[in-house]
């Protein structure tokens, strides 16, 4: 009996330490809550060079990958450089490299990558 009625009080507690934080206010004097992004969609396409993704009316072009896995972007007409497995943020768009594919021959060359959209 002690250890459920101690259970449910850690589950307060918890619920208690969520709703504060969730309403506390930042610098701009919003609350955690009405600051959150919505996630739009979600995608994880491979892009061979010179191609383009189509997302929720946003293009994401892989202009160029060079074998130390730079990756050059062009994010909605933004040029976005990312290096590595890094993620950068273009207006609404994010991206995210997961995995390169350099070959010597540019055509052949390819990313995949995590696209999300945000309202």
């Amino acid at each position: 009996m002690a250890r459920e009625t101690k259970n449910f009080l850690i589950a307060v507690l918890f619920i208690i330490v969520l709703y504060v934080y969730l309403n506390s206010t930042n610098a701009n004097g919003n609350t955690v809550a009405e600051t959150a992004e919505k996630l739009l969609a979600t995608a994880e396409p491979t892009i061979n060079q010179g191609d383009t993704y189509a997302a929720n009316n946003h293009t994401v072009k892989l202009m160029n990958l060079n074998k130390d896995g730079v990756v050059v972007l062009d994010v909605d007409g933004k040029k976005a450089i990312i290096r590595g497995k890094d993620t950068v943020r273009v207006d609404k768009l994010s991206v995210t490299v997961t995995e390169t594919f350099y070959a010597e021959v540019a055509e052949e060359r390819a990313a995949m990558f995590i696209v999300s959209v945000y309202a």
